[in-house]
């Protein structure tokens, strides 16, 4: 039985998108009507790709009719922090001092510290 994906006419532009970020991350289409076993086994499928061993930190997302899978180095430096909705480019601050932060690096620079970086990129 073939697997079919819901919007498969958007999975190249995600792919395009995605191709530029600077950390690891991977991502694909959910199936089309997905239970228990076909979402695990994309989860699982997306581990591997972005090479998640067992306890390594990560973020899972679904969005859009995708899963997203982001290895993640830490998730808090010095009082800023990013949960997954900060690893996809929206940023919750619970302070002042900590919006000021965020502003002073720029969101990419912070994001990058907090997941992986890509091979090539700069690393902090």
């Amino acid at each position: 039985m073939k697997t079919t994906f819901v919007n498969d006419r958007h999975a190249e532009a995600l792919s395009h998108r995605l191709k530029d970020v600077p950390f690891r991350l991977s991502a694909q289409p959910l199936p089309s009507h997905p239970d228990g076993a076909a979402l695990n086994e994309l989860f699982l499928a997306l581990r591997k790709e972005v090479g998640l061993r067992p306890g390594d930190a990560y973020n899972m997302v679904l969005y859009h009719g995708h899963m997203l899978v982001v290895p993640r180095r830490t998730a808090n430096i010095d009082g800023v922090d990013a949960n997954a909705a900060g690893m996809m480019g929206v940023v919750w601050c619970s302070s002042e001092e900590q919006y000021r932060e965020w502003v002073r690096r720029g969101p990419m620079e912070w994001l990058l510290d907090f997941g992986v970086p890509k091979e090539g990129a700069r690393a902090g």
